[in-house]
């Protein structure tokens, strides 16, 4: 969905956060090259993406990378109670 965005709308905005806003391109972009990392180092279909952060827009990006590289992103708590 956020590839269709990217393509019709690319200067929209996708994402706020505190450092600013993020178009859909940027989005796109950041997520790609996550992406392409993420499989150049061995993800593929059926392997698990260990994903361990804080709430913030980077962990959009991750998210979107992993699932662009193919694998499955398993979340972690980073909350102690």
């Amino acid at each position: 969905m956020v590839e269709a965005w990217a393509e019709h709308t690319p200067q929209r905005t996708a994402l706020v956060d505190v450092a600013g806003t993020h178009t859909y391109a940027e989005v796109l972009a950041g997520a790609t090259l996550v992406g392409a990392w993420l499989v150049a180092e061995g993800a593929a279909p059926a392997a698990a993406v260990a994903l361990l952060m804080g709430h913030c827009a980077e962990l959009l990006l991750a998210q979107l990378g992993i699932a662009l590289s193919g694998a499955a992103c398993v979340g972690a708590e980073t909350h102690r109670g």
